[in-house]
């Protein structure tokens, strides 16, 4: 059995300038062994993984200690036990000599651990971190208002493209404290995903006009409503924007209306609004989107759609422009599908999930026969009480010829079922079939994925 000093000599072998520590169940205490100013003063690392693991002080002698710690690019610190304490001792050095031994660092990861404000101020008061970060991971920890209000005032970031602040208790007051920033003009991609800025939060967004870089802004789950859509609206600096995230809002179709007004978002490629609740009424309000010359991705998933929301869907102007789209939990039932097999024209789209739509064999046998269709190559139908009837119109139909990933897991396939696959026309393009909780025998499933290895019984 190798030693602790042993494993973290032959992680460093394995890869040329990165140290790989993650998942070694490491604490403080390695440091000890092995301390990690010598790892590196000896070595050209240039990234440091020391994530999931359960290091809480970030060995204060040893990682503080190290005399070459200027030719770190990248430090991966997430899943571990890191309090404000231990973010101190990270930048020790440079309080003591105040001197930047991070002159280089440019990822910077501390996601998922124990960081409140005062860490933030921690590395505000030390003004030593590198200027040249252009990505720095703070998700899931307890920043709070207050930690925003240190993040907006440190002047130092210059060159910061990436931040991600997910799941940090931020409310409106937060953003309040955000836009009143003047050195995070350079942002292109910004997460608040799990907050609760809430419909004030986004009315303070309008105020942030120095974001006018920004393709990718995530605002899923935050207590967003209609009315915070309505300001959103105003946001036309926001005109780079590619990927926008409301999911998990309750926003109804009165905040797709809204979504209407949003004239800046011609650069939009894909949007999120999964389960905010928008049923067909919303999908109605989509047909007369003007501004999405680029959308391609559409994520409608558990918005109550039903028959009526497809049909809507169908007469929009960017739906023969979508690649990607999920239909996942929306009701849609057998009568949901008729309304693209009545279409003639063929889609675009490569990746189509239906999961969770009680489709049935009837459904299915409509879906099969949808020239529309004939693109997919990733089709999700997992949850559809589909059984043996359905295996076999899967097998006969002509239109998915393409598919090289199908998962029907959780469905009533069977034994008898299984025996169709056999006879898919796709069966030397497919690369993964997904069977998992299929009321199939463990033996005969072992035996099929043995003769067929594109089978696997993963769980979704």
């Amino acid at each position: 059995m190798k030693s602790k000093e042993e494993i973290i000599h032959s992680s460093i072998i394995k890869v040329t300038h990165s140290l790989d520590l993650s998942s070694k169940k490491l604490t403080d205490s390695i440091f000890n062994f092995l301390p990690l100013s010598r790892v590196i003063d000896n070595s050209l690392i240039k990234n440091i993984d020391l994530s999931n693991n359960s290091i809480e002080f970030l060995c204060t002698k040893s990682f503080s200690d190290c005399n070459s710690l200027f030719t770190i690019n990248s430090i991966d610190l997430s899943n571990n036990k890191i309090n404000d304490e231990g973010l101190r001792n990270l930048i020790i050095r440079n309080f003591s000599t105040n001197r930047n031994y991070f002159t280089n660092l440019t990822t910077l990861n501390l996601k998922s651990n124990k960081l409140t404000h005062i860490g933030l101020k921690h590395i505000y008061d030390s003004k030593t971190l590198s200027s040249q970060i252009s990505s720095l991971n703070l998700e899931s920890n307890m920043l709070g208002n207050e930690g925003l209000k240190y993040l907006s005032l440190c002047s130092f970031f210059p060159l910061i493209k990436t931040l991600i602040l997910s799941r940090n208790s931020i409310t409106s007051d937060g953003i309040s404290y955000l836009s009143e920033s003047r050195s995070l003009g350079n942002l292109t991609e910004l997460y608040f995903y799990g907050n609760e800025i809430g419909d004030d939060g986004i009315n303070y967004l309008t105020q942030c006009s120095f974001l006018t870089k920004l393709r990718i802004l995530d605002l899923g789950s935050n207590n967003i409503k209609s009315a915070g859509i309505k300001s959103f609206s105003k946001c036309i600096f926001l005109d780079k924007l590619e990927i926008l995230d409301f999911s998990y809002n309750n926003i109804e179709s009165q905040g797709i209306s809204y979504l209407n007004d949003c004239i800046f978002l011609i650069n939009l490629t894909k949007l999120d609004i999964k389960s905010c609740n928008i049923k067909y009424g919303g999908m109605k309000y989509l047909i007369n989107m003007k501004y999405f010359y680029k959308l391609n991705e559409i994520n409608l998933y558990d918005n109550k759609l039903g028959y009526y929301g497809v049909n809507y869907l169908l007469k929009c102007n960017f739906f023969d422009r979508l690649v990607t789209l999920n239909l996942r939990e929306n009701d849609l039932q057998s009568s949901g599908i008729s309304p693209f097999y009545e279409r003639n024209t063929v889609s675009q789209i490569r990746t189509l999930n239906l999961s969770s739509n009680n489709l049935l064999n009837e459904g299915v046998k409509t879906l099969f026969a949808c020239s529309c269709f004939i693109n997919v190559s990733i089709l999700n139908l997992s949850t559809n009480s589909i059984g043996v009837k359905g295996m076999k119109y899967l097998s006969e139909s002509k239109i998915f010829n393409n598919l090289t990933e199908l998962n029907l897991s959780s469905n009533n396939i069977g034994e008898e079922g299984i025996l169709y696959i056999k006879d898919f026309n796709f069966i030397s393009k497919l690369k993964s079939l997904n069977l998992y909780n299929n009321k199939i025998d463990k033996k005969i499933e072992k035996q099929y994925e043995e003769f067929y290895n594109f089978i696997t019984y993963d769980y979704f």
